[in-house]
């Protein structure tokens, strides 16, 4: 497989191996040097160039998501997908695939494992993303795409009385943070993150503040 900055494989990602012997040494070390140069796994990984060289995929990728103010939970999922994208064709660079590339990737995550529509959707949002703000290339139209099954489920929702059984339940900080999702409508994030200064028991209000991961070069 071709060497594609001289730098042996180590576009993708740092990756710990385990030692083994005969071929699958070999492969695992050939792995292990073609996961350190997408980039890392470490969210909090510096996106400084202060050395003037072109930073490794996954680097650039964190930082389209950064600088578009997309959550770590979100980097996380979206540097996930990319990886398995490119180990399913066996290490190749996306720079060398496409829309047939990604159709097949697409088709086997609902034909082959039986993902959810919502896990496939998730998958096609991160390589689009990768192609459009990382590689600058978009993606045509995925006229092949096999879309996954939508099950259909009605929502559940709890009874008053079902809810109240579970409060009781409950006591201290885990209460505190279910009374809130439940009275104020919060998300389980929003409740965990809230501090002493958002609460206002003047007013009566809960100020809920969405935090972004900046973006600061090193």
């Amino acid at each position: 497989m071709a060497d594609r900055d001289g730098q042996g494989f180590g576009w993708i990602s740092e990756s710990k191996t385990e030692s083994r012997t005969g071929s699958g040494s070999r492969a695992g070390a050939r792995t292990g040097s073609l996961l350190s140069r997408l980039g890392g796994t470490d969210p909090k990984v510096s996106l400084g160039l202060g050395d003037g060289q072109k930073p490794k995929l996954l680097v650039r990728l964190r930082r389209e998501l950064r600088i578009r103010h997309r959550s770590i939970s979100t980097e996380r999922s979206y540097v996930g997908w990319v990886k398995r994208f490119i180990h399913f064709h066996e290490l190749r660079h996306p720079e060398e695939m496409g829309q047939e590339e990604i159709e097949k990737f697409l088709n086997h995550l609902a034909s082959d494992l039986g993902v959810a529509a919502s896990t496939q959707n998730q998958a096609l949002n991160a390589l689009v993303f990768l192609y459009r703000w990382v590689l600058k290339r978009e993606v045509a139209e995925l006229t092949g795409l096999v879309r996954a099954k939508r099950p259909g489920r009605l929502p559940v929702v709890m009874t008053p009385e079902e809810v109240e059984s579970v409060m009781s339940r409950l006591a201290g900080d885990s209460l505190t943070v279910c009374l809130l999702l439940w009275g104020g409508g919060l998300r389980l994030k929003e409740a965990l993150r809230l501090r002493v200064q958002d609460i206002d028991f003047d007013r009566r209000e809960l100020r809920v503040r969405r935090q972004f991961l900046r973006l600061h070069a090193c």
